[in-house]
């Protein structure tokens, strides 16, 4: 019997709604389903009910912006980081975080990957959630689907004649 394979990826985000985002497209992007911790508000869960409910079988991502970790009230998104890799473990939970941040020592533990403007973290992140049984599309990384570009074919190298 094969096992299905895994496509949720939970998204624990702060401040950066753009991030949010940009990050949600490209998850969709390579045909994984992302789950934003925002979108799933109820009147009867608290955050902690809906980590154990949506995060059975996931990845999850905590993005990271500068505000996130300058303000106090904010610092519960470390809280939530430290819960989910305590239930997940480390191999299942990642931050994206800006490049220019200074990130505290806390950190150190979980796998953090920068936001680069070129689009190398895309390449990292792929890489670990593949290595984590995720059924990810690593073709589809390179074009953006709402833009409606289709996946450029390979190139096609020049036979020489002899």
């Amino acid at each position: 019997m094969s096992r299905r394979p895994k496509k949720n990826v939970f998204l624990v985000h702060g401040a950066d709604v753009a991030l949010k985002n940009r990050v949600t497209r490209f998850i969709r992007g390579i045909g994984l389903h992302p789950i934003v911790l925002h979108d799933q508000l109820t009147a009867q869960q608290t955050v902690i009910d809906r980590f154990e409910h949506w995060t059975s079988d996931t990845y999850v991502l905590v993005l990271l912006s500068p505000k996130d970790i300058s303000e106090a009230p904010t610092s519960s998104l470390l809280f939530e980081l430290g819960y989910l890799v305590g239930r997940l473990g480390r191999r299942y939970v990642t931050t994206l975080h800006h490049q220019s941040m200074d990130l505290p020592p806390v950190l150190s533990t979980v796998l953090c990957i920068p936001l680069d403007d070129i689009g190398i973290w895309k390449f990292a992140l792929i890489r670990d959630l593949a290595a984590a049984d995720f059924a990810v599309r690593p073709n589809l990384a390179l074009y953006d689907p709402h833009k409606g570009q289709d996946p450029a074919p390979p190139p096609q190298r020049k036979r020489q004649v002899p």
